[in-house]
């Protein structure tokens, strides 16, 4: 009995095969390198692909400055506490080493006032902001003992004031 194969058998040594193979290789790897020339065109770029719009575009492209707006926090009943410390996103960016703090904050950071290191209570005021700022969390004046308590959420408003 003899066994038969369910599919053919090419001839490898076949050499109009093997030129077909080759010529293919050479047309496809020629296309790859054209294509990826072109990529770095960015108006051939936006032609063959979509990416640009759903993923942004280059930084350096980006003709719009991050705002960025002015807080100032004020001790209430004190003229300096060294240990208490203004954060900014969870990091400890400034202290009280006078009376007053003045931030430069962008748009959606979240301010707390860090008090774990001092053995007094102290009460922070937000004495003023610049106008470009709306605050979504606003404790215009803030009584910390021994905590990490919000003072306020930012939240820069667009346009020319």
């Amino acid at each position: 009995m003899k066994f038969r194969l369910p599919f053919k058998i090419i001839n490898l040594e076949n050499k109009q095969i093997e030129k077909r193979i080759i010529i293919l290789s050479i047309i496809c790897f020629s296309l790859l390198i054209a294509i990826q020339v072109l990529m770095t065109n960015p108006s051939a770029r936006n032609f063959l692909t979509k990416e640009e719009r759903v993923e942004g575009v280059f930084l350096q492209e980006s003709t719009q400055i991050i705002e960025q707006g002015t807080l100032v926090f004020e001790l209430v009943d004190c003229s300096r506490m060294d240990k208490l410390w203004v954060m900014v996103n969870g990091q400890r960016i400034a202290r009280f080493s006078g009376k007053q703090i003045i931030l430069s904050v962008s748009n959606n950071e979240l301010i707390e006032i860090d008090s774990t290191d001092t053995n007094d209570s102290a009460k922070v005021k937000i004495a003023s902001y610049s106008k470009n700022i709306s605050l979504l969390i606003n404790n215009s004046v803030l009584k910390t003992e021994k905590n990490i308590a919000p003072i306020a959420r930012v939240k820069i408003e667009r346009g020319i004031y």
